[in-house]
């Protein structure tokens, strides 16, 4: 890996800041609790589907990736704690979501109302590296509201904002959202209803709690929210069958067509994930605890929609720089650049991991 110097030189923008399409689309997520042991539905609903798991390393340093120095700031730092498993569109270390060894989940879905705080003196980072960064940093859903106070989200030049789902391995979810410049997080005993969609969680609370009329398949997200609390409150261990099927049946009866490229499902007890897709509808699965997370092992990636099926552990490939590219490429096709130099752009997004540094063990725990 390159010296983490070379990474202040990135004129770089998080792929989801620069390129996203402004057309939104709807995602949901919620967590089911089986006794006490809670599993995460995610649906990824989007214009296109490819993507690559990608096996994130424990003991790697790190910089946020910067485009503009007078929109970021200072950029964080850290180190990774945790290995993680993550789902990514634009290019690796910038995922949509994902699931780290300590079973913490991290997933984002858009939000319209989100507006992110102004410049402050906190060190910054983009939306779709905050992902990547709870991941590598942190065990609980409370270590993640805790640090969104210390460090600061820079708004995209164009495309949708987003919201983030978190929950661990006790069951603590939380929604955490930047309404008018300031972070507004729902957990515990102000998130009764663990699911989120596309509108602030106060509003589908109040939309819940009034007892409106679900509509599973309603663009918006009040309707989905009503759908899928009501979905998880109807669940019953003796009748409901298999958890993991019912997750599955949740996110189908959500599903907004051929929008929903993802469908998603973390078993954070048994660190399983389970996922399936538009384009191979075929139930996918692995074990996090079948990978080496250590840095000086090879980073793993797969094809979200192979034609496989079953346990997938063992079709997962080294990642390359080629790999990255072609996912990138791929992914900003029909993208605008706002006026930006195209090359330039696919050129740093796909070199931007190159610039972080595996530690020694010993400093890596640090």
């Amino acid at each position: 890996m390159k010296n983490l110097n070379a990474c202040a030189a990135l004129f770089i923008m998080c792929l989801s800041l620069l390129l996203i399409p402004i057309n939104s689309y709807p995602c949901t997520s919620f967590c089911l609790k089986v006794d006490d042991k809670p599993m995460v539905g995610k649906n990824y609903d989007w214009s296109i589907g490819n993507g690559l798991i990608m096996v994130n390393k424990r003991g790697v340093q790190k910089i946020a990736a910067q485009y503009r120095s007078d929109a970021y700031g200072k950029p964080v730092h850290w180190n990774s704690k945790f290995g993680s498993v993550t789902f990514n569109q634009f290019g690796r270390e910038f995922p949509m979501g994902g699931i780290n060894e300590s079973g913490l989940v991290v997933e984002l879905l858009m939000l319209a109302e989100t507006l992110y705080p102004e410049p402050d003196p906190r060190p910054s980072i983009s939306m779709l590296q905050w992902v990547q960064y709870q991941l590598d940093k942190f065990r609980k859903t409370q270590e993640v509201i805790e640090s969104i106070f210390h460090l600061r989200i820079v708004p995209p030049l164009m495309g949708p904002e987003v919201h983030y789902f978190v929950c661990d391995r006790g069951g603590n979810c939380a929604s955490i959202e930047f309404l008018d410049g300031r972070a507004v997080c729902h957990t515990g005993k102000t998130m009764p209803a663990r699911v989120l969609t596309n509108n602030t969680y106060e509003d589908s609370l109040r939309a819940w709690k009034n007892g409106k009329q679900s509509h599973p398949n309603q663009y918006y997200g009040a309707g989905r929210f009503v759908h899928a609390a009501r979905l998880l409150e109807d669940y019953d261990s003796d009748r409901s069958g298999n958890p993991v099927n019912h997750v599955f049946s949740i996110l189908k009866s959500v599903s907004q067509g051929s929008f929903t490229k993802w469908s998603i499902v973390y078993d954070i007890p048994n660190l399983t994930i389970y996922f399936k897709t538009l384009s191979n509808e075929k139930v996918r699965y692995v074990s996090l605890r079948d990978f080496d997370f250590s840095c000086e092992s090879p980073v793993l990636v797969l094809d979200v929609n192979s034609d496989f099926q079953g346990n997938v552990r063992n079709m997962f490939t080294k990642y390359t720089k080629k790999v990255n590219r072609m996912l990138v490429e791929s992914a900003f096709r029909d993208m605008s650049f706002g006026g930006l130099d195209r090359q330039k752009v696919l050129d740093m997004v796909t070199t931007y991991p190159q610039a972080s540094i595996c530690l020694p063990q010993e400093a890596a725990q640090n």
